[in-house]
C-alpha cells in the first residue's frame, strides 16, 4: 500500500500512528474555539470577585466558621487540579485557615488517596477531610416534584459554604456535567442518585440527552434535589482547554444560573455541527489521564458514532487502564439489551448505562476498539478488540466503499457533534 499520508490518534500516554492510502480525503473534527486563557489563575480569581447572581466569593467566607471545598473526580483526569490549587491559595489570602477548609471526595470512589494523587500529601494533610459518614447517617429534606425522596448526609449542616467544583461537559444522562451533580453525588443518599438520575428513559439510550437541559427530566430532578436542602453553596464551573491543565472559560457563582451560563458557552464552543454523516470515523477519548476510565470511554465512543452513517465503521482508542471501572463492567457480562435496560429501570449505574449504549452503537455500525481491556469483555459489548490503530485501519480498508468520507476525531471527550442545524439545540432551558 502506497501512503500518501500519516494520521496519529492519542493512546494513554503516546501517540498511535497508521498511514492512509493514496488519495484518501480526511476531515478533522475539532472545536472552533475559543483559545485557552493565558493565564487561568487571574481567570479564576476574577469569575470569583465577580459571579453570577451571587456576591464575590470573598464576601461569602465566613468569618470563623468552617467551609467545604467539593472536589470533582474529573480533575484527576483533565488537569482541574491546577483550578484546586488556585482556589486553595485564593481562600488562604481571604484569611481561611487550611485548618478551617474541609476538602470534600466526590462519591464514594473518590476519597482521601485520591486527593493525596491529587493535591499531594503534603497539601492535603494542612486540611481535614470531609468523609461520608459509614453509618449513614442522613436528613431527609423531601421530595422533589416527580417524587425522589431527597436526603443529605448530616455533616453538611456543619459548614458555613459549600464551594463546589465541577467540570461542564457534554453528558449522556444529564445533558452536560456540571456542580449540582457533584453536589449530590458527594453527600446525597444512593436512592435519591439513583432515582434522579433513573428519570431518563432507558429505551432511548444515547437519543438526544448529551446537550440537552430543556425536557430533561433527569437534570430537571437533580437540579431540584441539590437545590432543596438550601444549603450555602457556591459553585465553580469551567470549560476544559486544549489540553488537559489547560482551560477556556470559568462561571462561579449560584448553583443554577453559573451552569447555565457556562451550558450556553458550552454550546457555542464545543458543538461540532456536520451536514453530512461520514462512512469510516477515526477516534480517540483524549489520551491520558482522559482515557483511563473505561465506562467514560464507551460514552465517549458512543457519542463519536453520532457522525457515523447507517452501516458506518469505527476506529476507537482509548487505554481504559484504570481496573475498577473495568472491574464493574465486566461484573455486568453478558450484556444481553433486554436485561441492562431491565436494570437500568429498576436504578441508575453508569457502568450499565455504558455498556447499553455500546451495544446499541455495536447494532448499527462495526466498531474497533483499541485499548487495555481484555478482549472477551470488547467481544462481549459487540465490539472487536484490534491491537494497534495501523492494523484496525488494515482491516477495514479493503471494505470500504468507494468515495467514503472520513473523520479523524482525536477528542471523543471533549465535543459533541450534531447534524446540521440541530447544533443550535433550540432553547437549553424548558
Amino acid at each position: 500500500m502506497e501512503a500518501r499520508s500519516r494520521v496519529s490518534l492519542p493512546l494513554g500516554t503516546e501517540e498511535e500512528q497508521a498511514y492512509l492510502p493514496d488519495g484518501w480525503g480526511i476531515d478533522l473534527v475539532a472545536p472552533m474555539g475559543p483559545a485557552d486563557l493565558p493565564d487561568p489563575a487571574a481567570a479564576l480569581t476574577e469569575a470569583l470577585d465577580s459571579p453570577i447572581h451571587s456576591l464575590p466569593l470573598a464576601k461569602r467566607l465566613p468569618a470563623s466558621d468552617e467551609l467545604l471545598v467539593v472536589a470533582c473526580p474529573e480533575c484527576r483526569r483533565d488537569g482541574t487540579a491546577e483550578l484546586l490549587d488556585v482556589l486553595l491559595a485564593y481562600l488562604g489570602q481571604q484569611g481561611c485557615a487550611s485548618s478551617r477548609i474541609h476538602l470534600g471526595p466526590c462519591g464514594p470512589s473518590f476519597g482521601r488517596a485520591e486527593l493525596a494523587e491529587l493535591l499531594g500529601e503534603e497539601r492535603i494533610a494542612a486540611h481535614p477531610i470531609f468523609e461520608r459518614d459509614p453509618k449513614g447517617s442522613l436528613r431527609a429534606v423531601g421530595h422533589t416534584s416527580l417524587g425522589t425522596p431527597v436526603a443529605f448526609d448530616r455533616g453538611l449542616w456543619d459548614f458555613a459554604l459549600i464551594v463546589v467544583v465541577g467540570r461542564v461537559a457534554h453528558h449522556p444522562v444529564l445533558g452536560f456535567s456540571g456542580a449540582r451533580e457533584l453536589l449530590v453525588r458527594c453527600a446525597a443518599a444512593p436512592e435519591t442518585i439513583r432515582t434522579a438520575m433513573g428519570r431518563s428513559d432507558p429505551q432511548s439510550g444515547q437519543a438526544g440527552l448529551a446537550g440537552r437541559l430543556a425536557r430533561n427530566a433527569a437534570h430537571a430532578d437533580l437540579l431540584e434535589a441539590a437545590l432543596l436542602p438550601g444549603l450555602p453553596v457556591f459553585a465553580i464551573h469551567c470549560i476544559r482547554g486544549s489540553r488537559p491543565g489547560a482551560f477556556a472559560g470559568f462561571w462561579a457563582g449560584d448553583l443554577r444560573k453559573a451552569h447555565h451560563s457556562a451550558c450556553k458557552a458550552y454550546l457555542g464552543w464545543r458543538v461540532f455541527a456536520f451536514q453530512q454523516p461520514f462512512d469510516l470515523l477515526l477516534s480517540a477519548s483524549g489520551g491520558d489521564p482522559l482515557d483511563r476510565d473505561p465506562i467514560a470511554c464507551l460514552q465517549g465512543l458512543a457519542n463519536a458514532c453520532g457522525l457515523l452513517a447507517p452501516g458506518g465503521v469505527a476506529i476507537h482508542l482509548a487505554a481504559c487502564s484504570d481496573p475498577e471501572p473495568a472491574r464493574r463492567l465486566g461484573a455486568l457480562a453478558p450484556y444481553d439489551p433486554a436485561a441492562l435496560r431491565a436494570r437500568l429501570l429498576a436504578g441508575f449505574d453508569e457502568a450499565c448505562f455504558a455498556a447499553l449504549a455500546a451495544r446499541e452503537r455495536a447494532a448499527h455500525h462495526r466498531i474497533l476498539l483499541v485499548s487495555g481491556l481484555a478482549e472477551a469483555l470488547v467481544r462481549e459489548l459487540g465490539l472487536e478488540p484490534a491491537s494497534s490503530f495501523a492494523e484496525a485501519l488494515e482491516r477495514i480498508i479493503p471494505e470500504l466503499p468507494p468515495n467514503h468520507r472520513t473523520a479523524l476525531f482525536p477528542d471523543a471527550a471533549g465535543l459533541l457533534p450534531m447534524p446540521g442545524r440541530q447544533a443550535s439545540l433550540g432553547p437549553l432551558v424548558s
